[in-house]
């Protein structure tokens, strides 16, 4: 693995909002999952590596010349509703610099790996919500490029597309040994597609390392509920995460607190593993 991005000492500031990464590295052949609440900062983050926001503060280093090679598709889809799928992958490889004798090549295996052939010929305006969704990921595809960004991509896409994509980003990573940032709110996601993960809440960073090593960390149990959980809790440790409590204890206490709650319906349980140690990272600790 090479190291495709490095950020060191990265601040940037909107509003009341600061988003803090002190060393972020991005590898080749990788797919980094970019997990965090709403308003973390993870489209901050996204659109400072794509380059459509500048940093305040730090440096990006793009190694080998990355910097010039990000395929980036954002949460808002950029697509030229009057013109058709075709025209527009014509457009963002433009955009890109392929010239447009290039484009078959730019795009071999894309077009077919996505299924976008049904697609190509209409206006975009004409196709659904999750089929301008299909072609906007494909324009941040094109090339491929060294480093893709890819902002919740699948929002609004239905099982089969969102297949697709995971395979041929399997495909990219492995025989292109492109580097991948996927931002999602979908764990189950986060376990089918990524072998490294970023966790970043209130645009602190709190995580980043393999995803088996935020998986595996704890063998405790998580209880989430409402705020009178706490009077039930004990001495065991609890956290706010929004508007519930989130208690991390063992199986055995996780399941007599359950027992023993009177509305036990308002009570989640979660085994350990992945989820449950990404909502104690991101509760807040009392």
């Amino acid at each position: 693995m090479s190291v495709v991005a490095r950020l060191r000492g990265v601040r940037k500031q909107r509003g009341d909002f600061l988003l803090d990464i002190p060393e972020l590295e991005l590898g080749s052949a990788r797919i980094h999952a970019l997990l965090g609440p709403n308003g973390a900062g993870k489209s901050t983050l996204c659109s400072l590596l794509a380059g459509t926001s500048q940093v305040d503060a730090g440096e990006i280093d793009f190694s080998g010349g990355a910097g010039g090679s990000v395929g980036y598709a954002p949460q808002d889809t950029g697509l030229n509703l009057t013109m058709t799928g075709i025209e527009n992958l014509q457009f963002f490889a433009a955009l890109a610099g392929f010239p447009s004798r290039s484009f078959a090549e730019v795009t071999d295996g894309l077009i077919d790996g996505l299924r976008l052939e049904p697609f190509l010929d209409k206006r975009c305006r004409d196709l659904s919500v999750g089929q301008q969704r299909q072609v906007h990921v494909a324009t941040g595809l094109i090339g491929p490029p060294r480093l893709v960004i890819l902002d919740e991509p699948t929002s609004f896409m239905d099982i089969h597309a969102r297949n697709r994509l995971y395979l041929y980003l399997d495909k990219l990573v492995k025989e292109q040994e492109v580097a991948v940032l996927y931002l999602t709110h979908e764990i189950r996601e986060v376990d089918r597609l990524a072998s490294e993960c970023i966790v970043i809440n209130d645009g602190t960073f709190m995580f980043s390392g393999r995803l088996s090593d935020l998986s595996e960390s704890s063998d405790d149990w998580l209880v989430v509920g409402p705020p009178e959980l706490t009077e039930h809790a004990g001495e065991v440790t609890w956290r706010e995460h929004e508007d519930q409590i989130v208690v991390r204890t063992t199986e055995a206490d996780a399941l007599t607190l359950l027992r023993d709650y009177p509305t036990p319906g308002e009570l989640r349980l979660s085994p350990p593993g992945l989820e449950s140690e990404y909502v104690w990272k991101i509760s807040r600790a009392r």
